[in-house]
């Protein structure tokens, strides 16, 4: 992923080093809660000076609080105007504190972003939205409120999101080849198909049917079928694999008085 330089110097002004300053940014942007853990994974350091400097900085210019996480790890919430000013993202800082269950939401997302640092991610709503009209090409009236759509996308929840391509060297010369069992007891082991999956997509119908209710209790019957598709990324000689499947499910319930 790439950073601004110009959002680093700010951080490394404030007084961090340019770990620190790489590490908050991250934080900043995609997350506002970290751990100590996470921390020393990002710069690939053993726990002691080190973290305990970027607490204190953090603590000492009012940039973090802190709160119990685990039995004994603290998790770090970035807050302070200053800091989210300085790489130029004031409108994500967020004061209020939150539940446990929401910031092991926050963190999950980081955990993932630096384990794959070689990514690059859409860091604001307005880039999520302008992308999404690009390459999806939606209209740009469902991001705005009205009687027809309700509320508009809105990207609230703040997740990182990034755009992945399958390989275009991948070989799925044998998506469509079946190979012959070589016994009854050994299938198939199919074709040469790497099938990096590019778009699956499902549409259900189904139906539920109370026939009997009444003082023995009740009983009903159900059907529910489903199509599936499953398409893959063109790989080597543009060969796009693609696979569908239908599935009918049949119910029958009784139900206690």
């Amino acid at each position: 992923m790439s950073i601004h330089e110009s959002q680093l110097a700010n951080l490394r002004t404030i007084g961090y080093t340019e770990v620190e300053a790489r590490f908050l940014y991250l934080v900043a942007t995609h997350s506002r809660y970290f751990t100590v853990r996470q921390f020393l994974d990002f710069a690939r350091a053993r726990s002691g000076k080190r973290n305990a400097r970027l607490v204190e900085k953090l603590f000492g210019l009012g940039h973090a609080s802190a709160r119990r996480y685990r039995r004994r790890s603290m998790v770090y919430h970035l807050h302070s105007r200053p800091l989210y000013d300085a790489i130029g993202k004031g409108d994500l800082r967020n004061r209020r504190g939150h539940e446990l269950g929401y910031i092991k939401a926050r963190l999950l997302p980081l955990d993932y972003i630096l384990a794959n640092p070689e990514h690059d991610y859409f860091e604001t709503a307005e880039a999520k939205r302008q992308y999404s009209l690009r390459r999806f090409g939606i209209s740009e009236s469902l991001f705005l409120s009205s009687r027809e759509h309700g509320k508009g996308i809105t990207f609230a929840d703040r997740f990182p999101l990034r755009v992945a391509y399958g390989n275009t060297a991948a070989n799925n010369s044998g998506c469509s080849t079946e190979n012959p069992p070589s016994n009854q007891l050994t299938p198939s082991g199919g074709g040469t198909c790497a099938g990096d999956i590019r778009l699956i997509q499902e549409g259900t119908l189904g139906f539920w049917h109370k026939f009997y209710q009444g003082p023995k209790g009740g009983v009903r019957w159900g059907i529910q079928y489903s199509y599936i598709t499953k398409t893959g990324w063109s790989g080597a000689s543009s060969i796009a694999p693609k696979a569908i499947d239908n599935m009918v499910w049949t119910s029958f319930r009784y139900y206690l008085p």
